[in-house]
């Protein structure tokens, strides 16, 4: 039986400017408040508030206290504003945080918590409270996101919206990063490959946006996805920093860049995927493709991982959408060795149409034992002048 708790009070104190008008519609909690600090208690494992707005101020700090480090908590802004956090955000648990409006972080605001949601997309009650393991997430708004704020998770950290800009640190200490944009977008936590933009393949749309996912700010989780419906935007990825997927298991360890019937832009930046025992694994995929300056890193002690860039072997993979264009610049370092007791990995770029390949691809063999692997640049049209 869910337990509810209506407050006796809708506003706190002006000594604490926000957030504002808390009623809690699932669970129950008590609200106290130090001077610049609220502080929220949790006495259930799902809690649902719905806020007038969520702002936090400069030198104001919001902290949920949770039952346990797996408890979540979804907070819903009902009201007109966009979310403004210029202060600190704390947990212990999952924070999920959905406005309709926008969600802004700005570079001083601190956020520090057991798992995080950034959503401008809708969420039902219901799927909240009774079924976490398959989460569909629909636009009912224009909000975007926008992060200037260092993110520090325990585990997984969600940015949903249909524009993102990230221009800050985004860690997961032990989990992933999913950032997601689209019209309609599934998550399945517990999957291998967790994030799913759904995509109406059968309208033509009118591309709405420039740029779907901006990305500025580096990235390191054990695992990576970022995927936006290419449909949408006239570039649907734009990568500008540092990613690296670094699992202390064989399960993660992946970076994932999908941008369905999209375009993807990755320029001065570092892909970098390891395994426990091998190389991690990096595919990338969209209808066109350009790399510049670069480096992708799979490269191990052990087993070099595997590169996927514009499809797979041949490009024969009916789950992998071919590119039609590839272009990768002089500029771009390619490497699967491995680097002392192992084989090479596996290096496939690939187009339906026009691949242009100016970088270094290195799938070495190790320096003590092992084989060399398996590179491939093919396109109906190539144009083939290695760097190095």
């Amino acid at each position: 039986m869910k337990k509810f708790l209506f407050l006796i009070f809708l506003s706190f104190s002006s000594i604490f400017a926000s957030p504002q008008d808390p009623t809690v519609v699932s669970g129950s909690a008590n609200f106290t408040q130090e001077k610049n600090k609220l502080n929220i208690f949790s006495s259930d494992d799902s809690l649902i508030i719905n806020w007038k707005n969520f702002d936090i101020l400069k030198d104001e700090i919001v902290q949920f206290i949770q039952p346990t480090n797996d408890s979540y908590v979804l907070n819903r802004v009902i009201g007109l504003d966009k979310t403004k956090i210029f202060g600190t955000l704390l947990s212990n648990g999952s924070i999920f945080l959905i406005n309709p409006n926008g969600i802004f972080t700005s570079k001083e605001a601190k956020i520090d918590v057991g798992s995080l949601l950034f959503s401008t997309l809708s969420l039902k009650d219901d799927d909240f409270l009774n079924n976490k393991d398959s989460l569909s997430f629909i636009n009912e708004s224009e909000g975007i996101i926008e992060n200037f704020a260092d993110i520090k998770s325990k585990k997984d950290v969600y940015l949903l919206s249909t524009k993102i800009e990230n221009f800050g640190n985004i860690e997961a200490q032990s989990g992933n990063i999913l950032i997601g944009c689209g019209n309609n977008i599934l998550i399945k936590p517990k999957e291998s490959e967790s994030l799913f933009i759904l995509c109406d393949l059968s309208e033509n749309f009118e591309k709405k946006q420039d740029v779907g996912i901006n990305l500025e700010g580096d990235i390191k989780a054990n695992r990576v996805e970022i995927k936006a419906d290419g449909n949408l935007y006239e570039l649907a990825i734009k990568q500008n920093s540092n990613v690296e997927a670094v699992s202390l298991c064989n399960e993660n360890g992946k970076i994932y860049l999908k941008a369905t019937n999209g375009n993807i832009s990755i320029e001065n930046s570092s892909l970098k995927a390891k395994k426990e025992f091998k190389g991690g694994e990096i595919l990338i995929t969209g209808s066109t493709i350009a790399i510049d300056n670069s480096k992708i890193d799979v490269s191990h002690e052990l087993d070099g991982g595997n590169v996927y860039i514009g499809g797979k072997k041949q490009g024969l993979d009916k789950n992998v959408q071919n590119a039609k264009e590839t272009f990768i610049g002089k500029n771009v370092f390619i490497d699967a060795s491995s680097e002392n007791l192992g084989s090479g990995g596996e290096v496939i770029v690939w187009s339906d149409d026009t691949t242009n390949f100016y970088g270094s691809i290195y799938s070495k063999g190790g320096k003590k034992k092992g084989d060399g692997g398996f590179v491939e640049v093919s396109g109906l049209n190539r144009n083939v002048t290695p760097s190095g």
